[in-house]
């Protein structure tokens, strides 16, 4: 051993005694007080090089002889191990032997299947790093422990295997294309495809017979959950598997997948979920992901399915809640819809008035809307809400994928829908003035609405860089935007629409009406308001670096910004 430190951990072996002591540390570790715990955590860093430590931590975290803290320190300990030292070669003094990389491999899957789910994460993340590693040259042998796992017909354990190959797939959705790329894929297509399809089946027909069952008993209720829950990652892997190219095995068995996740889509599950669960809106939302990829990739295999998916997404949107558990579900939902607009061939679907109306009325302004929730967030952390925004990553999941329709259906259908959008837009005003403090939020989806309806691109660092002609970006600004920025109400977030209309069309508005704007701009920066004056101080930023205007500014108006935002 190369520690002194403890007579009584006479080895590493895993035996009564040494799992005791060892036990003991681990114990420690959760201590509070210093004194304790920095010693015991001294002596785990010294033992660990030594071999067979990773035997002796994990028949810790499998024995039922210790409490559960100590097997959570053991898993941490676990990880921590993993993260630090996997990686090292072999000439470093740190490497783990190959004896125990072996055993690690040997035994990580089983463990993770097994523990707890406090502890099952911190597995996942040691697994995580080996299979980044090792994963497939190294441990070719894992995929073929998935798929033993995945008859067990356990969906806990089932989960647990999916979970875990979703994490070890998941990088296909972002990696560059490579030989090396190509060839892991291969591999998990070759060894995974086939058995994934068959418990794909098999769980979507088990699930669909619990709904309908007259003999359903709340444990029965329990297990279709946790089947719902495998399903939604079947459906993650499927994602990744597909998004860098059409597989034959996927090409060759697509009517099983589109025909089963159409038929997810249709189901009632309210006889197995209450209303407060959302095991199914991530199902869907992710089938909505799949869809929207297929739509938008594999558009010539895809079209004999995409009118089905069309009419039922759209059923789906029009009777989805507000609630925050459909966030997701509603902005893929509507970004697939968006997808399948974008392609010419399909706006044939789209062109109708009546349709347009029907897509205005009931899916874009109840979205460009924001809830209670929206505003919660903005009140619990306002200074990263304004940041995202400025960044272009709206706080509503709901908004951004409304704007990002709209855009798409002015592609083909500008004048129909800046004159639908018209409509209501003024409809929003209207309610607005009947009482401005109490119907703000019509008057904030009316101007998000209107900058959808304007933009036809644009970036966070230069704002709109291509706009449409129909609506007049001045004429709006000064009947709507400028009157807020000027108005002495505590209407923060009317403020920051107003500020965000100026930074987005700023390329756009007459200099001298943004010059005349100045001080303004710089009263706003001593708004009670922290979001307001971060979008003021962002506002004037990007104003007094215009071309244009640079040399034109008096002095007056540089000002330090962080005094005014953070003071």
């Amino acid at each position: 051993m190369r520690t002194g430190a403890m007579s009584a951990l006479s080895s590493m072996e895993p035996n009564e005694n040494n799992m005791r002591v060892f036990s003991n540390y681990l114990q420690q570790t959760l201590s509070p007080d210093d004194q304790i715990r920095k010693p015991a955590e001294s002596f785990l860093v010294s033992v660990e090089h030594n071999e067979g430590f990773s035997r002796l931590v994990i028949s810790v975290i499998l024995s039922p002889d210790f409490s559960v803290e100590v097997k959570m320190a053991g898993a941490i300990t676990l990880k921590n191990f993993v993260r630090h030292n996997w990686n090292l070669t072999k000439d470093d003094v740190h490497y783990i032997s190959d004896t125990d990389r072996a055993y690690i491999k040997e035994q990580i899957l089983g463990l993770m299947i097994i523990a707890a789910p406090n502890i099952k994460r911190q597995v996942a993340e040691a697994l995580a790093v080996i299979g980044k590693s090792d994963f497939p040259d190294r441990w070719p042998c894992l995929v073929g422990d998935f798929v033993s796992y995945l008859t067990s017909g356990d969906f806990d354990v089932i989960q647990s295997v999916l979970q875990t190959a979703h994490s070890l797939f998941k990088h296909y959705r972002s990696d560059a294309k490579s030989n090396e790329l190509w060839a892991e894929i291969k591999y998990v297509l070759d060894n995974f495809a086939s058995p994934l399809t068959e418990l794909f089946k098999l769980t979507v027909t088990y699930v669909i017979d619990m709904i309908s069952s007259p003999t359903r008993t709340p444990e029965n209720s329990k297990t279709a959950k946790a089947a719902i829950a495998s399903l939604t990652l079947m459906a993650k892997i499927f994602y990744s598997l597909n998004i860098q190219d059409l597989p034959e095995f996927f090409e060759d068995n697509i009517n099983v997948w589109m025909s089963n996740f159409l038929t997810l889509l249709k189901a009632d599950f309210s006889p197995l979920v209450s209303p407060n669960e959302d095991v199914v809106e991530n199902l869907r939302s992710q089938i909505c992901n799949n869809i929207g990829m297929y739509a938008q990739r594999y558009e010539e295999e895809f079209s004999p399915y995409l009118s089905s998916f069309v009419e039922v997404v759209w059923n789906m949107l029009l009777n989805t809640g507000r609630e925050v558990k459909y966030d997701l579900l509603v902005a893929n939902a509507v970004s697939f819809l968006a997808s399948v607009c974008e392609r010419e061939r399909y706006k044939g679907l789209f062109e109708n008035n009546e349709t347009l109306a029907y897509i205005c009325e009931r899916i874009i302004v109840p979205n460009m809307e924001l809830r209670q929730c929206d505003l919660d967030i903005y009140q619990d952390n306002p200074e990263e809400y304004v940041q995202k925004d400025i960044e272009g990553f709206d706080a509503s999941a709901r908004r951004r994928s409304a704007s990002d329709f709209v855009r798409i259906l002015c592609k083909y259908f500008e004048p129909s829908v800046i004159h639908l959008c018209s409509t209501y837009i003024n409809q929003l005003f209207t309610e607005y003035a009947v009482n401005p403090m109490q119907n703000w939020q019509r008057k904030d989806a009316a101007i998000h609405l209107v900058m959808s309806l304007i933009s036809r691109g644009q970036t966070a660092k230069y704002g709109a860089t291509k706009t449409t002609e129909l609506v007049n970006i001045a004429e709006f600004f000064n009947n709507h935007v400028k009157p807020e920025l000027e108005s002495e109400t505590d209407l923060c977030m009317l403020k920051m629409d107003a500020l965000k209309y100026v930074v987005t069309f700023r390329h756009q508005l007459p200099k001298e009406e943004l010059q005349k704007c100045l001080p303004v701009f710089i009263k706003l920066l001593k708004s009670a308001d922290v979001g307001v004056r971060s979008y003021a101080a962002h506002l004037l930023e990007c104003v007094l670096t215009m071309k244009d205007l640079k040399g034109k500014l008096s002095s007056q108006f540089v000002v330090d910004r962080s005094r005014f935002v953070t003071g």
